[in-house]
């Protein structure tokens, strides 16, 4: 055994005879070579190790070689130090430091070495690597730099490789898909981020473009799923990423989140239609309330002017025309508020109070076999709105809920806060700005509806449950109520039941109702002299014939001209006009009569909706306005607010 060599004994100690000339060729070497003693310390360097780090031979001779490690780099090196010394070889990339106290990136090497006269040393050599960690540097910087760029951007950009797995996504698209990057790399799109129902097709057309079986669609649209499981539509513009050959290995693309964009056209195209649709029933209800005006004031006429005994045919069929003729109106009046051409008068109120109020009714107009519960919220929930109409609004969708429960059920009517967010206004698919609400909610216990009947579910149809019902035109009426006070709802439907949702702003501050107008003064001598004016003669005609049975003097006129020239030559104590007339509508005779200094007291009367008076005439809301069809009473009330009949 003590025949062997060191090498033999020990074969990772390389031997070397310095005296054999071995180690002046060290000086040919590029890299720094130290050779040290046991104790680290520096006993021959090459012309390399000189000149890397800035010590001559004579000056570094002697010293420990702890004199080219860094301060924070000590500890890593006492421990290879000693590993060394055991006998093993160590290579790792470091710092080291010249002598004027620059920090030198290197590859250091460290192995045992035994001289010829059997002295255990330690051979060093540093591979100088500033410049390939420069470009490593650099390269890095310009990766962040690029990713900087691709970050900032407001879509997300996606590179996929042939296959379809993801060799790059920014943060946008990490925000999109709710993951983080490194969730993202890696994967196969296709597989993890596509819908069951477009995955194949998707696939199939990635995979016909980057064969080149297809020419390059540079504009494309689909669904992708969120890490919530949410879906959203992305539209793509793509184009090829090739190699150095010109072949293509992959595809880029750039998507925007159309999702928000394609619901507010949605809804844009709805109002357009409902606009359209309101602008039409508008139409319709004017010439068709002027008829119901005819009918059910001739009929009245003949009630009041007639001899006619109580309960004789003849007065039963005149009460069946002006009790169909009511039922008409309410028609007509359901067209206007599905356009929104209703006249609301907005007031601030307690929707604890509405509910609560219209309980007792409800169980009334209801099936006995329909249970109503509610539960109303905590505080006052003031909201500003019409109140009748409101009231209108609650018991029509209690009446469309009565209907969807042929065998009985619940309706559960609930008001509540709310604070609504960008993500629950898109999910309801609302026409809102994120803020404080008063929620007011039914609920029924009926037969869920289809997504067909959800979809058309606010659109006039005979029935939102069953053909042949006449509650079909209630939720479009409630929907445009809703909407023309500034509201907006929504519905949905399942195995539980069908929930119609409501939304108004809630007030913050609690108003002080307005005080009312004074009553306006009864003038002239007994009766009064009235002048009615409208082109229509029939609806003149009865008006003057109703007028004239309640013991008033009537003039009548059938244009804004016409009765200019009777106020200029006769007295005139009330005004009762139409608002839109050929030549000189109702507004801008009452503007004319005010120039010449005769300001008359006035009933504006239309077969237009209320509120498309006020936006297409400028009639100011506050002034004293009559519906057409109305009653006797409601134009005798007006009439009796001005004129005193003795």
């Amino acid at each position: 055994m003590t025949g062997r060599t060191p090498e033999e004994q020990n074969p990772t100690v390389a031997r070397i005879d310095i005296e054999s000339g071995v180690l002046p060729l060290f000086d040919l070497l590029p890299d720094a070579i130290a050779i040290l003693d046991s104790d680290a310390v520096i006993t021959r360097v090459n012309r390399s190790f000189t000149e890397l780090f800035g010590y001559s031979a004579d000056e570094i001779r002697g010293r420990s070689i702890e004199i080219a490690v860094p301060d924070d780099l000590l500890e890593e090196y006492f421990s290879h130090k000693q590993n060394v010394l055991k006998g093993d070889r160590i290579g790792r990339e470091t710092l080291r430091v010249a002598r004027d106290g620059t920090l030198i990136d290197v590859v250091v090497r460290g192995l045992p070495i035994e001289l010829g006269d059997g002295t255990r040393m330690i051979l060093v050599i540093y591979t100088d690597i500033r410049k390939r960690k420069e470009a490593e540097r650099n390269l890095l910087e310009e990766r962040d730099r690029a990713q900087r760029y691709l970050d900032t951007a407001a879509v997300m950009l996606l590179a996929l490789d042939s296959d379809g797995m993801i060799t790059l996504i920014n943060k946008k698209g990490c925000e999109i898909l709710g993951c983080p990057e490194d969730e993202i790399l890696g994967k196969n799109w296709f597989s993890r981020f596509l819908p069951e129902e477009e995955k194949e097709q998707v696939k199939g057309f990635h995979k016909a473009m980057i064969s080149g079986e297809r020419e390059l669609v540079h504009h494309y649209n689909n669904k992708v799923i969120t890490s919530s499981g949410d879906e959203r539509r992305i539209s793509w513009h793509n184009t090829y990423f090739r190699d150095e050959s010109g072949t293509i290995i992959g595809s880029l693309s750039s998507g925007e989140d159309i999702t928000e964009k394609e619901l507010l056209e949605k809804q844009l195209m709805d109002a357009r239609t409902i606009e359209s649709a309101g602008r039409l029933a508008g139409a319709v209800a004017h010439d068709f309330n002027n008829l119901l005006t005819v009918i059910s004031g001739t009929a009245e006429i003949l009630s009041l002017t007639g001899d006619l005994a109580e309960g004789s045919q003849v007065s039963d069929r005149l009460n069946r025309i002006k009790e169909a003729a009511g039922k008409a109106a309410v028609l007509i009046d359901k067209l206007t508020s599905y356009g929104r051409q209703q006249l609301l008068r907005a007031t601030i109120f307690d929707l604890n109070e509405t509910v609560a109020g219209l309980e007792k009714l409800l169980r009334q107009t209801l099936r006995e076999d329909v249970e109503i519960t509610s539960s109303l919220a905590d505080t006052p929930a003031m909201i500003e709105v019409d109140p009748t109409h409101m009231e209108r609004v609650i018991l029509d969708l209690a009446i469309n809920a009565g209907e969807s429960m042929p065998s009985g059920g619940t309706l559960t009517i609930s008001v509540d806060f709310i604070e609504l967010d960008r993500e629950r206004i898109t999910s309801e698919h609302l026409i809102l700005e994120p803020d404080r609400y008063v929620l007011l909610s039914l609920t029924d216990t009926g037969a869920p509806l289809s997504e067909e009947d959800l979809s058309l579910i606010f659109e006039p149809r005979l029935s939102s449950r069953e053909v042949g019902r006449t509650s079909g035109y209630i939720l479009p009426s409630v929907f445009g109520y809703v909407k023309q006070s500034g509201g907006d709802m929504s519905v949905s439907s399942g195995p539980a039941g069908t929930t119609f949702r409501i939304y108004f702003i809630a007030q913050r501050v609690m108003v002080e109702p307005a005080a009312p107008d004074k009553e306006k003064t009864a003038t002239g001598t007994a009766g009064g002299t009235i002048l009615v004016v409208d082109d229509d003669p029939e609806i003149r005609d009865m008006i003057a014939t109703i007028l004239v049975a309640l013991g008033y003097q009537v003039l009548a006129a059938d244009n804004g001209q016409a009765a200019l020239e009777i106020i200029d030559s006769e007295p005139v104590h009330l005004l009762i006009t139409d608002t839109i007339m050929p030549g000189m509508g109702g507004v801008e005779l009452v503007r004319q009569i005010a120039k010449q200094g005769q300001p008359v007291n006035t009933i504006f009367v239309s077969g237009y909706p209320g509120q498309e008076i006020i936006e297409r005439e400028g009639l100011d809301p506050d002034s004293v306005f009559l519906q057409k069809p109305f009653t006797v009473s409601a134009l005798t009330e007006l009439v009796q607010q001005f004129l005193q009949v003795t």
